[in-house]
């Protein structure tokens, strides 16, 4: 939980406070807020290490992934099992599409078969910058944040090769209207599970698959002629797959030793 309080009274009791173990709570609504600081000193030793214990990181379920043998995979033929496939969001997602198809647009998944793609020839060092960051009580922030722009910049700007990107384009085309934008999400082998959801770590994007299949670069986008560039599916990929290097996303996965 977090506050601001506007009395000034208490805004002086929590700066005394500074620098001493306190436990906070907080209660309210959108409407009002009820906030409360206290010396951890006053609760009984055996009291503060129950407290304390609530702050222990759970281990997080990580699933190794597999290769799926294709670079898109329709939801619908897909189940919580997959996620070694396509990642904890979009197994999940294959859930509502059963449960409640009328408000669960149809989507595809972008396999981990076309991440390691994606990635097998782009000239990104991820690696050394992952170890210059460490994990868990080493996370060295600074390091991240001087480093992880770069790098974000480097993906954002990289494409599959001409055959990967033919395969993984057909495939999305033939599913969806080419003409109509998609929206492409994030999912990992580490997101949407029981104790770790990575909820706001990454990014979405819209890529229209028109213009990638246009065969050249000109704009405007054939989904949205108001924009003067083309805005491509493949575009869109990349820059989702930038998101994965978000200073926040990074930190929080460093934090929790993944």
């Amino acid at each position: 939980p977090f506050a601001s309080s506007f009395d000034e009274a208490q805004r002086q009791e929590v700066l005394a406070l500074v620098g001493q173990r306190v436990l906070l709570q907080t209660a309210g609504s959108f409407n009002s807020c009820h906030a409360e600081v206290f010396d951890a000193a006053l609760l009984p030793a055996p009291e503060q290490a129950r407290l304390l214990a609530h702050k222990a990181v759970p281990a997080v379920e990580v699933v190794t992934p597999r290769v799926a043998g294709a670079f898109v995979e329709d939801v619908a033929d897909l189940d919580v099992a997959d996620r070694d496939i396509v990642g904890g969001k979009a197994a999940n997602y294959s859930v509502l599409r059963d449960a409640i198809a009328d408000n669960a647009p149809d989507a595809a998944a972008v396999t981990f078969d076309a991440y390691d793609a994606f990635f097998a020839d782009a000239d990104v060092d991820v690696d050394s910058v992952m170890d210059a960051i460490g994990s868990g009580a080493a996370v060295d922030a600074a390091t991240a944040l001087q480093q992880l722009p770069a790098l974000r910049q480097q993906v954002e700007a990289h494409r599959l090769n001409a055959t990967d990107a033919a395969t993984l384009l057909a495939a999305l085309a033939a599913k969806f209207d080419p003409n109509v934008k998609l929206r492409f999400r994030s999912s990992t082998n580490a997101e949407d599970g029981e104790r770790f959801t990575a909820a706001g770590l990454y990014d979405s994007f819209s890529g229209c698959l028109a213009d990638d299949l246009d065969d050249d670069d000109d704009g405007p986008a054939r989904c949205n002629p108001d924009q003067d560039d083309e805005r491509g599916a493949l575009r869109a990929m990349a820059r989702v797959y930038a998101s994965f290097f978000n200073d926040n996303a990074v930190l929080e996965r460093r934090r929790r030793e993944i």
